[in-house]
């Protein structure tokens, strides 16, 4: 270790007595003398072999980042080398970008966070006319600090200035990482007393740490003098949820706040935050920072920049030339336009034209003519046989709710729109719809009423073997629907089949699969019938109590030709050998024609019923005292709903179904023979065809 004195010219030189090798001293306390060249005499202590340092921290990327905004005097509103929330570690690396045909001396201030930096630490650096450089861990490699702040760039010509703030967990690298962008705002977009900016994106809700995004804002000085901040909270609405007065900012002082520090207890996805400058000759640039409370991936949110600057002028152009078919200069006060009568036949590509005529085509050049029909005027009516579209309009606007055609009725019977097709043969459409977009509808209806029985879409089909609405979905694999339905209400009804007749066989809904895997009806939740519920065979399936990734266990129902109810027990006989069975209140309510069953467990006595059910119970005698019995006893159901709903247990076809089989595979018949096969709705065509020729009609 000796003392030594050293001249640093940049980054790139260094001067030292001959045989030293100096740590990297470029960290200089403001207060150092620079030469008038831009050099630095620095005095200390010097150890050697720690040249390598100082060559690293001068190596450069030759990449260029055009964003944001070039500057003179720049600042970097948020950096930092710290420990975050929720593990998150948190380092810096800042691009500096000479866009210039000069060579940029390069001024780097630190400015600590929540302290004033009337001198703060600096390094001075030189960017080559083209060149960019980058600071990789600028606060720890840089200025030797594990310190949260802000950056002030000053360049004697415009540079591009941007910092990438980011996260690295444990034991990771940079292809880990999350993190988040600040450009360079020039100190000229900063506001001052009387302005004021807004800043977006305020996510947090109550408790932060269930949140999904946590935030935070701040701003930082950027004259060198005090300044006073007022911040306001609004919600999507623009109301005003909370306001506060910071204390006075410092010259150059960075301030940083969680969103919970304006707003206590904060339990919103959507505020926006309007800093006012209230007094003080300084001025503010601020910022909102977004982060991912489990991934710690963060969003920034600059303030919003005033329009003059970024038109460079709060008067707009000084004047447009131009020839005597335009009027005004293109100013505020004398916006361009055309002059009366600026438009004429002559500019356009078709000369001549009488009174009457209107600009046409004759298949190739534009010419006058005279339309054919008298024009367009309403009520109007026109039939053509050439072509195959009568009426085309297009709308060709790429953004907003644009509308081709608009009908619209005032008549309390009236249609908006109609379309009808008379031809008796082949697959016509009366109205048909289409789109493109992977978010897009064909057809799309909608009922605007808030009360009545109103529909968004209806459909009607006359035709015995027709369809009221058809849907029909041609993708092969994926989760697809030929009629989806939902509902919102709390009371609603997502699908209704209702069959109006009052006779005969007809269904609600019928559903069919012809894949033997398949099911014709998938229910997941509870089913309520409030009827009969045939089948021809049924049971339950559940996961396999000892395999359940990879098997179901199966079990059939227990079926019976009466309304049979089942229950059972198991009593231990008193002193006397005799039990009395207690069932619930409803039993004899419910059921009638009882049977019993007893069995003796653990030991054989002649157990018998001594008494038949009476008051809800009935006893068991015979047996020895402390002897366990088994008990099943069963009753057909005799409630109001079964004796008028009494199963026949042997029915009759009717004629319709007589010839068809529930099961025509069992009995060596034809699919053609079963009872549903006629209940299977026929398609117009096979939904490929129909949606082909649907195509060919757009």
């Amino acid at each position: 270790m000796r003392d030594a004195w050293i001249e640093i010219v940049s980054k790139d030189k260094l001067k030292t007595a001959p045989g030293l090798v100096g740590d990297p001293l470029h960290v200089v306390p403001a207060d150092v003398a620079f030469t008038t060249k831009g050099r630095c005499l620095v005095y200390g202590p010097w150890k050697t072999g720690v040249l390598a340092s100082l060559v690293l921290l001068a190596m450069t990327i030759a990449t260029s980042l055009f964003a944001g905004f070039s500057g003179t005097d720049l600042f970097l509103p948020s950096v930092g080398r710290r420990p975050g929330l929720e593990g998150s570690q948190w380092y810096t690396v800042v691009w500096i970008h000479n866009p210039t045909s000069s060579v940029a001396n390069v001024t780097i201030r630190f400015l600590e966070r929540d302290r004033p930096n009337p001198s703060p630490l600096f390094v001075d650096d030189v960017i080559p006319a083209g060149h960019t450089k980058r600071y990789d861990n600028i606060l720890t490699n840089v200025f030797h600090l594990e310190k949260w702040g802000a950056l002030q760039i000053t360049a004697t010509t415009g540079v591009l200035v941007m910092c990438r703030m980011y996260n690295q967990p444990p034991g990771g690298d940079e292809r880990d990482t999350q993190g988040q962008a600040y450009n360079g705002i020039p100190a000229t977009f900063a506001i001052g007393t009387g302005q004021s900016t807004q800043i977006l994106g305020v996510y947090q809700t109550d408790p932060k740490s269930d949140s999904q995004f946590r935030y935070n804002f701040g701003f930082v000085e950027t004259t060198g003098n005090p300044v006073n901040v007022r911040v306001l909270a609004r919600d999507e609405y623009g109301t005003i949820v909370a306001t506060k007065d910071y204390p006075p900012v410092g010259p150059y002082e960075p301030r940083y706040y969680p969103i919970e520090d304006l707003v206590p207890g904060v339990n919103a996805t959507n505020l926006r935050l309007e800093a006012q400058v209230t007094g003080g000759s300084g001025r503010i640039i601020a910022v909102g920072s977004g982060v991912a409370n489990r991934s710690n991936d963060a969003t920034t949110f600059e303030m919003a920049f005033r329009d003059e600057l970024l038109g460079g002028s709060s008067t707009g152009l000084t004047s447009v030339f131009h020839d005597g078919t335009l009027v005004g200069d293109g100013t505020t006060f004398a916006p361009l336009g055309i002059v009366n009568g600026g438009v004429t036949k002559d500019k356009l590509s078709a000369g001549g034209g009488s009174y009457g005529q209107v600009l046409g085509t004759d298949g190739s050049n534009l010419e006058w003519q005279y339309p054919t029909g008298g024009g367009f005027s309403l009520p109007f009516s026109g039939s053509t046989s050439e072509g195959l579209t009568a009426l085309r309009v297009e709308q060709t606007m790429t953004t907003g709710d644009a509308v081709a055609i608009y009908g619209q009725i005032r008549s309390t019977a009236g249609v908006g729109v109609w379309g009808a097709t008379i031809a008796t043969g082949g697959t016509t459409f009366g109205v048909t719809g289409s789109a493109a977009s992977p978010d897009g509808v064909g057809v799309a209806g909608m009922n605007s009423s808030l009360y009545g029985d109103s529909a968004g879409v209806f459909g009607v089909a006359s035709s015995p073997s027709g369809t009221g609405v058809l849907g029909y979905c041609d993708a092969k694999t994926g989760k697809s629907l030929g009629v989806g339905a939902g509902v919102d209400s709390s009371d609603g009804t997502a699908v209704l089949g209702a069959a109006y007749s009052t006779y005969g066989t007809s269904v609600g809904v019928y559903g069919y699969t012809k894949s033997t895997s398949g099911y014709a009806g998938y229910f997941e939740g509870s089913a309520r019938v409030t009827g009969y519920l045939y089948k021809s065979g049924g049971g339950f399936q559940i996961d396999h109590p000892l395999d359940p990734a990879n098997k179901y266990l199966n079990h059939s129902f227990v079926e019976s030709a009466d309304m049979k109810n089942v229950y059972d027990g198991v009593v231990v006989l008193d002193e006397d050998g005799q039990a009395t069975v207690d069932l619930p209140g409803w039993f004899e309510a419910l059921n009638r024609d009882f049977r019993y069953q007893l069995t003796c467990v653990g030991a054989f006595a002649p157990i018998f019923v001594a008494k038949e059910v009476s008051g809800n119970s009935f006893a068991i005698a015979g047996g020895n005292p402390g002897l366990k019995v088994s008990w099943q006893i069963t009753g057909i159901r005799k409630d109001s709903w079964a004796n008028s709903h009494r199963l026949p247990v042997e029915q009759e076809k009717s004629e319709k179904e007589k010839g068809q089989y529930l099961y025509p595979a069992g009995f060596g018949e034809p699919e053609s023979k079963g009872i549903g096969w006629g209940r299977i709705p026929s398609l117009p065509r096979r939904p490929q065809e129909l949606l082909k020729h649907v195509a060919t009609q757009n």
